[in-house]
């Protein structure tokens, strides 16, 4: 705990718009949703710096390699302006996880790479830090692991205990759509691969997606203004 404390610390996001950072102080400092919570659980054990900035990217955040152990979590004003603060909270926390993926890379390699991993690439580092030649089972206990330690973040933060953990669940099952852990764990077509997309869009959106379905989703999470 004490090494993803100092990782924390180390999060500079004084230079994020007003609704971001207000999302970051609050996930700083709520009891189990704190990122040194999170970093503790998925077993962060090397020290990195991440400055979060305000910067055009290809999504809402985006993380980028400066050096080794040095991220830029870049944060766009101009996309998913709808987007409620649950689905910013997944964004962010996402890319602190995503920047926690990277140090793994550099732990591993000391050469700079001009080629950044995916993020599936990414997890796929993640699940052979524990297990070197994993099985399904294996990657699936692994994204348990990054599920639970996110979805209790999620539902900390958000602070309405009226709405199912499920949603936070999949929130966090959301940032995984890529991995292919996602699909062979959730069938494509499957009502719970429906239901996880359809959510993670909703909440990006900040309305109804497939409004009047079966696989309708509404948004549960605030706007920022």
């Amino acid at each position: 705990m004490l090494i993803a404390q100092v990782i924390e610390d180390k999060i500079d996001d004084s230079k994020l718009d007003p609704c971001p950072k207000e999302v970051m102080q609050q996930l700083k400092n709520t009891t189990n949703a704190r990122i040194a919570n999170v970093l503790a659980k998925l077993g962060a054990n090397s020290i990195y710096t991440v400055n979060m900035v305000m910067k055009p990217a290809g999504t809402y955040a985006e993380t980028q390699r400066i050096s080794k152990y040095n991220y830029e979590i870049r944060v766009d004003r101009d996309r998913y302006t709808d987007g409620t603060k649950l689905f910013k909270a997944t964004a962010l926390i996402h890319e602190i996880i995503h920047a926690y993926f990277l140090s793994i890379v550099d732990d591993y390699n000391n050469t700079p790479s001009t080629a950044l991993p995916s993020f599936p690439e990414l997890f796929e580092a993640y699940v052979k830090k524990t297990y070197p030649n994993p099985s399904d089972a294996q990657h699936k206990e692994m994204a348990d692991r990054y599920v639970d330690a996110m979805a209790s973040a999620l539902q900390e933060y958000d602070a309405n205990y009226l709405i199912n953990y499920q949603v936070y669940k999949d929130l966090a099952w959301g940032g995984l759509q890529d991995a292919p852990i996602f699909n062979k764990t959730f069938s494509p077509a499957s009502t719970e691969n429906n239901r996880i997309k359809n959510r993670y869009s909703c909440e990006s959106v900040g309305r109804a997606v497939e409004h009047g379905t079966p696989n309708e989703q509404k948004p549960v999470g605030k706007p920022c203004n």
